[in-house]
């Protein structure tokens, strides 16, 4: 299983000695799994394990695989993969073989499989002696199964504020009601569930720079009231203190020698507007009770003021934002900059509408400082002031704010100004309006951060008036019933469909008028077929070729384990001046990326930039990325920006790890900020075989 090393060491007055031995810790028999680290539904697999014989004597092993609801053995597997078990298995989820292997061999068996559903598959494998009970090994795999084209998604909400029964699918697209898929019903007896889009988008976004690390942490510093009337966020307070401190910590990693805050860890060049921001999520995590190293800290209040410093002589209104982010994230650190606060109210006719917000929000944390527990007088004319609606003020010129930006903020600041006002009431059914179809709340992740702040802002100051009320969901025959007592709460209930739901109805009732607010999500998984490039404002291609020893660059049709494949990614740009791009590519399930600046025989020398031909590319420049990641399932690249239109080119290395036949998800270049601009390439089944190993060194299926 593994070896130890072990050292001693003896001293005496003034003579000492050392020694070490190894020591192998072993069993008899062993089994050892080798499968995909993921894969994805429709996927054919062989499910290979390595059999390990430590005795001195052949043995007659019998072999039982058992597999769960999300895989099947196949009974056999024409134009698929051979495999070294001449007999094939029965088609089920249960495998029992016999095998011989010889004294101190090791050896390997396979048995194709299909994948069929998604979730964490668990298996268990169980090897045994036929002749010698005591000579036995058994282990568990666990691994995720994947869908490799987009889920399909549509969702509404409702308030519901009578007995009566509404049909809650009744304004969903009919279209996704007719396949297979599931419905999911929130309810919850508070407002913040309209924002069950938006935290599900920001949980489940899959990139980290500052901007993504600081969006998804803000909601697990939220209020207890908001944890209590979203799902997702009820976990214990040890999960949430872990969310926050991974946050942080992640943040950190960012930090470069002057103390602000870069774009992506590891990098040497800080951005102001996303040290104020990542700064403000370090503040909030401090007062949450993270660990966090004050000098660490200091140094990044200190970047932040130090970037006040020319603020009278700034005029462009995104400069003068971000400054004012600084200084509200400064108030809520405890180290409030009047003095600053006093220029940039001198000039409030200059700022966008998200920074005369942020100078409020700042001006009052600076008044809590001092003690103010009612706002002084010049406190309330300043606010005052600020927050009086301009109908046509400067613009900060960034896309990617959107409206709900300046929306939330504005809310923060009534909130914590006068919550009766309304005012307060106005901006919040202002922000509502704002969502946008299709499943992503507000947009991008930085515009869904801000409404989730705000509306726990909101809900912290306002307080609620509840009551008991039970909620019954039912959908045909299936019934739930959610019961809310007079606190904050919300309830989740699911139900998976094959077939044709769209003349059925999903009946929600109350037992009585108290107020409930239900969000209903459809999710539809689409047939897995090929699926056809998209362009939603970028185009992307995708192409594999197999690198032979000698660097030979060819088509991949006659792939095997083992085999070097070159990525080619072709991109194009319309548009100048691109900002913040992320090209995200999966990979089929037999593939694992290779890490570029690890330097080995096989990649070592490797032409790059060539098609299958051999050819110098032409047409196409190397896109220059300012961040990548190789990760399990997948290889992603950022551009933080780009100067020109053009068509461009990203080459990366991948190696064949396990045989099989399996579909290439599609790949996706999207502005990160503007979500609804995306591209996607086709979709494509990938074939390999397994080793061409000897058969006589096979193990024997009897």
């Amino acid at each position: 299983l593994t070896t130890f090393r072990i050292m001693a060491v003896a001293v005496k007055g003034n003579r000492f000695g050392s020694g070490e031995a190894p020591a192998t810790v072993n069993k008899p028999l062993i089994i050892e799994p080798s499968l995909p680290r993921f894969t994805n539904v429709g996927d054919q697999v062989d499910l290979t394990a390595v059999l390990h014989n430590n005795t001195k004597r052949n043995l007659e092993l019998e072999l039982e695989i058992n597999l769960d609801e999300r895989a099947m053995f196949l009974p056999e597997a024409p134009g698929l993969v051979p495999t070294t078990d001449s007999k094939p298995a029965a088609a089920g989820r249960t495998l029992k073989r016999r095998y011989t292997i010889g004294a101190g061999k090791t050896e390997r068996i396979s048995n194709p499989a299909v994948f069929t559903k998604t979730g964490e598959a668990k298996w268990t494998w169980k090897a045994s002696a036929i002749d010698d009970k005591s000579l036995v090994d058994a282990t568990e795999s666990k691994f995720d199964v994947g869908y490799p084209i987009p889920i399909l998604r549509d969702a509404e909400h409702l308030s519901l504020a009578d007995q009566k029964a509404a049909n809650a699918l009744k304004k969903l697209d009919p279209a996704l009601l007719n396949g297979s898929g599931k419905v999911k019903v929130t309810v919850s007896n508070s407002r913040l569930i309209e924002a069950t889009e938006a935290l599900d988008y920001l949980l489940k976004y899959p990139y980290g720079c500052i901007e993504q690390t600081s969006s998804s942490t803000l909601p697990w510093l939220s209020t207890k009231n908001m944890r209590e009337a979203l799902p997702a966020l009820k976990k214990s307070d040890k999960e949430i203190a872990a969310a926050i401190q991974a946050g942080a910590d992640r943040l950190l990693t960012m930090q470069t020698d002057s103390g602000g805050l870069s774009y992506w860890p590891g990098k040497s060049e800080p951005v102001l507007w996303g040290s104020s921001y990542g700064g403000l999520v370090l503040a909030l995590a401090k007062k949450s009770g993270a660990d966090l190293p004050e000098e660490r800290l200091d140094a990044l209040w200190d970047y932040l003021g130090k970037n006040l410093r020319n603020t009278a002589n700034l005029k462009e209104p995104y400069e003068l934002s971000q400054r004012c982010l600084a200084a509200y994230t400064l108030g809520v650190a405890g180290y409030p900059e009047d003095s600053y606060l006093t220029v940039f109210y001198e000039k409030r006719d200059q700022l966008p509408s998200e920074a005369r917000n942020l100078l409020a929000m700042a001006i009052m944390e600076s008044a809590k400082a001092k003690g103010e527990t009612e706002w002084s007088e010049t406190t309330r004319n300043r606010v005052t002031e600020l927050l009086a609606d301009v109908k046509e003020g400067p613009s900060s010129g960034v896309s990617w704010y959107g409206k709900s930006y300046a929306s939330s903020t504005h809310l923060i600041a009534w909130s914590n100004f006068d919550v009766e006002s309304d005012s307060t009431e106005q901006t919040l059914t202002r922000l509502l309006t704002l969502r946008r179809p299709g499943g992503r709340g507000w947009g991008s992740t930085y515009s869904n951060a801000w409404p989730l702040l705000a509306l726990a802002n909101h809900t912290q100051a306002t307080g609620v008036s509840l009551a008991n009320v039970d909620c019954t969901i039912q959908l045909g025959d299936e019934k739930h019933v959610v019961k809310f007592k007079p606190s904050p709460s919300s309830g989740e209930v699911e139900f998976p469909f094959e077939g044709d739901l769209r003349n059925s109805e999903l009946k929600i009732q109350l037992s009585n008028n108290a107020k409930i607010f239900a969000h209903v999500e459809l999710q539809s998984q689409p047939k897995i077929a090929p699926l056809e490039p998209k362009n939603q404002g970028f185009a992307i291609t995708r192409k594999y070729q197999e690198i032979d020893p000698d660097g030979t660059i060819h088509d991949a049709d006659d792939l095997s384990v083992g085999d070097l494949v070159l990525v080619t990614l072709n991109l194009n740009l319309p548009e100048n001046n691109e900002h913040y791009l992320a090209i995200d590519d999966p990979l089929p399930s037999i593939f694992e990326a290779v890490n570029p600046e690890f330097k080995t025989q096989a990649n070592k020398g490797v032409p790059r930039n060539q098609d299958g031909g051999g050819a110098a590319r032409a047409n196409f420049s190397n896109l220059y990325t300012h961040h990548k990641e190789l990760r399990t399932d997948r290889a992603l690249f950022f551009a933080d920006y780009t100067y020109r239109a053009g068509d461009y080119r990203i080459q990366y290395l991948a190696r064949v790890i396990s045989s099989g036949e399996v579909t290439a998800p599609p790949a996706k270049i999207e502005a990160m900020y503007e979500p609804h601009r995306y591209g996607l390439s086709g979709t494509v089944r990938i074939k390999s075989k397994p080793l061409d190993l000897d058969q006589n060194k096979l193990a024997t299926a009897e």
